[in-house]
């Protein structure tokens, strides 16, 4: 088994609580590269004259569940504007990926998912990321909130590893569940700028203009290096990376910021 093959997932995130040994981090160097190389293919493909499925906002799903729900109250009560703002459009942008994608996803779990993933940065829950990889808090709060409302323990993982694996550089689409992808994909998006060729400009407006940008880059970037990470999780890896420098030059706020 490669050494990438299981981080983020449950039993490593549990077994570790994030925190990567040498082969990991140099596993995590891998896809940060292969990333790039899949982004750029990618736009060659579209150059070339590739035929890109429908998107638009107007198809996306909210789902009006008693779990949304909750997430919703969550969110707004631990998050400040500007991260609950980016919650809601990383799931509008990772929902405009998965069409753009030909995906089929849980629109439920999607969105408790992207609602939820942050939640490892917020004040409520913020100290635990001193010695626990911030995307493990919010991908246990996740669970539990499953739990609670009745999911299975295989339905609560997945929604876990969707919040745990968003970190990872590199997710292969056809490895991981859909959800996993888009909430990973949507939230890169929204802090880097990822995959926005995709995304026809009028749909990103829709976007913005329902969920405005204001203030994000300045918070998101201080999360980042100002947030006491613990040493070799993979945000305190990623900031080593220059990941910071990435969200200070996001071509998404040339138009929206």
């Amino acid at each position: 088994m490669m050494k990438s093959d299981d981080i983020g997932t449950y039993a490593w995130s549990e077994r570790t609580k994030g925190i990567l040994d040498p082969g990991e981090r140099h596993a995590l160097v891998g896809m940060l590269v292969m990333t790039q190389v899949t982004e750029l293919f990618d736009k060659l493909l579209g150059a070339m004259g590739r035929r890109q499925a429908p998107v638009e906002m107007d198809r996306i799903i909210v789902p009006d569940t008693a779990i949304c729900k909750e997430a919703e109250e969550q969110a707004a009560a631990m998050y400040p504007e500007d991260l609950h703002v980016h919650c809601y459009r990383t799931y509008y942008l990772g929902s405009l990926l998965g069409q753009a994608f030909g995906l089929r996803w849980d629109p439920e779990a999607l969105y408790v998912g992207c609602l939820l993933h942050d939640s490892g940065l917020s004040d409520t829950h913020a100290a635990k990321t001193a010695d626990t990889g911030f995307q493990i808090v919010g991908a246990r709060v996740a669970r539990d909130l499953a739990l609670r409302h009745g999911w299975q323990e295989p339905e609560a993982r997945a929604l876990y590893e969707s919040i745990s694996l968003h970190l990872n550089p590199y997710l292969p689409r056809s490895r991981w569940a859909p959800e996993a992808i888009l909430v990973k994909g949507g939230a890169v998006m929204d802090v880097i700028g990822s995959y926005r060729h995709r995304i026809p400009h009028q749909q990103l407006s829709k976007v913005h203009a329902a969920y405005p940008r204001t203030g994000f880059k300045r918070h998101i970037v201080t999360s980042i290096t100002e947030t006491p990470h613990a040493q070799h999780t993979h945000a305190h890896f990623l900031c080593r990376c220059g990941f910071a420098d990435l969200a200070e030059k996001n071509p998404l706020d040339n138009d929206w910021a």
